[in-house]
């Protein structure tokens, strides 16, 4: 499930190819993009509830972000499931000095600061 839900937030925090996030679509309308072979889901495979569940949660973490952060959701622009490599500022042991990763998503506010969420992250 932890790839599906990946997946879900990936696409649901991307842009389509005329650059409007997918979240302004309809669920059905997301449903229908994720059900596309490239995607890599395999509906055959995955409860379509936990398809649903996934989007409705998506549509809450959107809304929590931009409460936490005390900005309008229009005002945010989400950059999902972003790769990250560069030089650490220390050498690490046995000269490791490179840090490769992933953010789960990667949100700019309207002041220019970049904020990073994990979709494993707790405020308790």
């Amino acid at each position: 499930m932890g790839t599906a839900f990946h997946k879900v937030m990936e696409i649901f925090f991307s842009k389509d190819s005329n650059g409007n996030y997918n979240f302004t679509k309809t669920d059905e309308d997301l449903i229908e993009i994720l059900n596309k072979k490239e995607t890599g889901l395999d509906f055959n495979y995955i409860n379509l509830d936990i398809i649903k569940q996934s989007i409705d949660l998506a549509r809450k973490l959107k809304t929590s972000i931009a409460s936490s952060l005390g900005e309008n959701e229009d005002t945010l622009d989400f950059f999902p499931e972003l790769n990250v490599k560069g030089p650490l500022s220390i050498e690490l042991s046995e000269g490791i000095n490179t840090l490769i990763g992933n953010i789960d998503i990667a949100v700019i506010d309207s002041k220019g600061v970049t904020h990073i969420f994990d979709y494993k992250t707790s405020p308790k």
